[in-house]
């Protein structure tokens, strides 16, 4: 027996959120193909979790390039959404993750997830190493910290 590592998923490469601060690459992972989710909708969702991330999640202590790639899981339980991003304390590049969860298809009412719960699911690994792989690219290529949204705006461009 084998497990099966995708699911039907739709990307939106360069997607700009919250008045061109945050630049995001989307993932719309469906365990159901067929179920019909608006465009509009999604990224509705993705706005208000990234003004409840930078309200409750982020801190003084670190810089915040506001990139990188949110993954919303429309799952046979609920729906799930990792919000990916990139920053720097001192000369070190970190990645910060945010999810949410609701239970059905209640995205109204969708809670933060605490280190208790899973942050990514087997559909979802494939996504991560590839973000991740470019990410380092990029950094590999780097030669200050001023760069990286232009660095990984290029990477995605011919997506």
């Amino acid at each position: 027996m084998s497990n099966n590592l995708e699911r039907n998923t739709e990307v939106y490469y360069l997607m700009y959120f919250k008045n061109k601060t945050w630049l995001l690459n989307v993932y719309i992972i469906k365990s159901d193909s067929n179920e019909y989710i608006k465009k509009s909708e999604i990224f509705s969702i993705i706005e208000k979790h990234l003004s409840l991330l930078e309200q409750n999640c982020i801190s003084d202590e670190f810089c915040y390039f506001r990139t990188g790639f949110a993954i919303i899981h429309y799952g046979n339980r609920g729906v799930d959404l990792t919000i990916w991003h990139i920053g720097q304390w001192d000369k070190t590049y970190e990645i910060f993750s945010c999810s949410w969860y609701c239970y059905g298809r209640d995205t109204n009412n969708m809670e933060l997830l605490n280190s208790a719960e899973p942050i990514i699911c087997q559909y979802e690994i494939v996504l991560l190493s590839k973000e991740f792989a470019s990410i380092a690219n990029i950094i590999k290529s780097m030669n200050d910290f001023i760069d990286f949204r232009t660095k990984y705006y290029l990477c995605y461009k011919e997506n």
